[in-house]
């Protein structure tokens, strides 16, 4: 089991109480701040300090991180995820099975405490649907994107588990304006990379489209949801869109804070010439 952690100390020793006793785990640290790394300290289970940018969906994390591990199958933990033990049990069997090489499951999102329906929509058109046990053998690196799926080579050897109590991932999402803010523009710094790496289109109208999608996700919460910590959620999603799109924009037209820079200090050197 593998816990990628940054400033986890308020959440991380009941995860680790709750995990600690079904399969060795290993601690990766965003080189936190608070007490996190003493509290894992006294559980004496390894932990290793490696940077990201914000969100561990990248290739090269995944890449370098896998490969501290020996064994075929891994199972992503969060400090913000509860994992019922029919599921983990499940995880069990695949491993000694070896049937499948990726399981896939229905997530459920409580903000702040609440089950505000921003992600699935109220009507349960759509599940929103993880991928966090793998072989790592089977897991296609180069598809990994942040906000995009996990994948395998071969399709066909995803097991998809039908949406039921028995299966669903919790998600605890802990927020305030602050913590949405950062989190947003960090993913923002790498999606837009990736976007750029991938020759992707980033246009105005997708823009436009992403910025209508979450409007219509806001318009399908029931009305007695329609406060404050909705609103947050939903302003802090188009913050990332836009910030995404200038950020794209920057990095395609090389007007990025060197350019800033750049300019500055020739226009610097101009106003000071002209006072001599």
């Amino acid at each position: 089991m593998i816990l990628p952690v940054c400033n986890e100390d308020k959440r991380i020793r009941r995860i680790i109480e709750y995990y600690k006793d079904i399969a060795p785990m290993l601690v990766i640290d965003n080189y936190s701040k608070d007490g996190t790394e003493a509290i894992v300290n006294e559980y004496d289970i390894p932990l290793i300090k490696k940077e990201n940018n914000g969100t561990t969906q990248t290739p090269e994390w995944v890449k370098d991180v896998f490969a501290l591990i020996s064994t075929d199958y891994v199972l992503f933990i969060s400090a913000s995820e509860f994992i019922p033990m029919t599921m983990m049990e499940k995880f069990d069997e695949v491993a000694r099975e070896k049937e499948f090489g990726m399981v896939d499951n229905v997530v459920v999102s409580y903000t702040c405490g609440e089950n505000i329906p921003l992600w699935g929509g109220r009507f349960k058109l759509f599940d929103r649907r993880i991928q966090r046990f793998f072989n790592k053998e089977e897991l296609d690196y180069d598809a990994i994107h942040i906000h995009a799926p996990f994948k395998i080579k071969d399709p066909k050897r995803c097991l998809k588990l039908k949406n039921s109590k028995l299966y669903n991932t919790i998600h605890l999402r802990d927020s305030d304006i602050y913590s949405l803010t950062t989190k947003h523009l960090n993913y923002s710094f790498v999606e837009a990379r990736q976007i750029i790496s991938a020759n992707r289109n980033c246009s105005i109208l997708r823009l436009l489209f992403l910025l209508m999608k979450e409007i219509v996700r806001a318009l399908q919460v029931p009305i007695r949801q329609w406060h404050g910590v909705t609103m947050r959620e939903v302003w802090a999603r188009i913050f990332m869109h836009v910030t995404i799109y200038w950020m794209v924009w920057e990095l395609k037209n090389n007007k990025t804070l060197k350019y800033s820079e750049y300019r500055n200090e020739k226009l610097w050197e101009a106003l000071t010439n002209k006072s001599e």
